[in-house]
């Protein structure tokens, strides 16, 4: 393993699996006039002997946040696999080692979304975001927390912010408590948002119908399961397509535009989902 005397920060991961599974990685960061250079190095896992070399070169001033965008960019140098219990990271502590520790590893079910967003936060947000989750920031339990924090529609405002405003009088600060706060208020909006769209097709609830009616007539003739799988998606597509057309006009299709849209739907093939994959078309146009 490479001398760390040499970098500002220095993270170095040791591993020793099964015999055959053993391998040793570093980085180092060091500060130079112009800015900072970034050199990796160690034993490859797949047994190809030690390597090492001059990965970056960055122009700004060498912060742990600089350190950790350079590592959540580059690929070469990286530790692929989550080892943050194998990281030793020398030049910085506490959090901040740690978000170092998460940038530098990749394929590691931790989300990138969630890293940027971590050494993003200012001090202050860190400092608010850490202390919201007992001090324990890049557990797999706080890290899930601030994942389902990223779902919500928060308008990239921070935690910290928005505990201000949904819990002013809070001794303490808590994520998971911000989050019910914020998933509740999400639904309740979603839910008003969804009366005002029913509200407004109401009035042309009764056209509509007869409208899919007409274009989806009852028949005696027994449809094979990919006919009724091209009825349900176009049938689907129209009342969706009469729906928005309604919503954004505030009224019925002509019958020039019934027509118009539903020569559209027609037009398009229907896939055939089967676990959330594609598996063939139907209804394709002929080319």
């Amino acid at each position: 393993m490479t001398s760390s005397q040499h970098y500002d920060l220095f993270l170095s991961c040791t591993y020793s699996g099964f015999p055959g599974d053993e391998w040793d990685a570093w980085v180092g960061f060091e500060q130079t006039k112009e800015g900072f250079s970034v050199w990796a190095g160690g034993s490859n896992p797949d047994g190809d002997g030690p390597s090492s070399g001059n990965i970056a070169t960055c122009s700004q001033q060498l912060t742990w946040r600089e350190a950790c965008k350079v590592l959540l960019r580059e690929s070469e140098g990286a530790i692929f696999g989550d080892f943050r219990a194998d990281i030793s990271v020398e030049g910085a502590d506490g959090v901040e080692a740690e978000l170092l520790a998460l940038c530098w590893m990749k394929e590691d079910d931790i989300s990138t979304d969630i890293k940027g967003f971590l050494i993003a936060l200012c001090d202050e947000d860190l400092n608010w975001l850490e202390e919201a989750v007992d001090d324990e920031l890049t557990t797999d339990e706080s890290l899930k927390l601030i994942g389902l924090y990223l779902d919500l529609d928060v308008g990239g405002k921070s935690p910290r912010a928005l505990c201000s405003k949904y819990l002013p009088t809070a001794k303490k600060h808590q994520l998971e408590k911000l989050i019910k706060v914020l998933e509740k208020e999400e639904s309740d909006r979603a839910a008003l948002m969804e009366r005002d769209i029913q509200a407004k097709l109401q009035p042309f609830s009764s056209q509509i119908s007869q409208i899919l009616l007409m274009k989806f007539p009852a028949t005696e003739t027994e449809l094979t399961e990919d006919e009724q799988r091209v009825e349900q998606s176009q049938h689907s597509g129209l009342s969706d397509a009469l729906s928005n057309f309604v919503l954004t006009n505030e009224r019925l299709p002509s019958d020039t535009e019934i027509s118009d849209i539903w020569n559209d739907i027609k037009s398009k093939p229907v896939a055939v989902m089967k676990w959330g994959k594609g598996l063939y078309y139907l209804n394709v146009p002929p080319s």
